[in-house]
């Protein structure tokens, strides 16, 4: 039960993180240089596959410019079919000249 909930509590925090990275139009490679978070650690959180550190989350709700708790919301509702959703969205690459 407690692994459960735990695994629940990451997706939340997974959810919020993308959403506010997507509300900014940023791919997780932006966010990274923004942040000073390494892009993988970045994925890892986002699809609920890193116990992260406190200092992580200061780190990109500054960058974000949210306030700690934006990411942290466990109230927050996440849609059944938030990863099917995510995982459709295209990559956004860099173009190079």
């Amino acid at each position: 039960m407690i692994e459960e909930n735990l695994k629940e509590n990451y997706r939340k925090v997974a959810f919020n993180l993308y959403t506010l990275r997507t509300v900014k139009g940023w791919t997780q490679e932006q966010l990274a240089i923004f942040s000073n978070v390494e892009r993988a650690k970045i994925s890892r959180i986002e699809n609920y596959r890193e116990d992260f550190l406190f200092s992580t989350i200061l780190k990109l709700a500054a960058t974000l410019d949210v306030p700690t708790q934006a990411l942290l919301d466990l109230s927050v509702d996440v849609p059944p079919d938030f990863e099917q959703n995510r995982k459709k969205q295209p990559k956004k690459r860099n173009k190079q000249s």
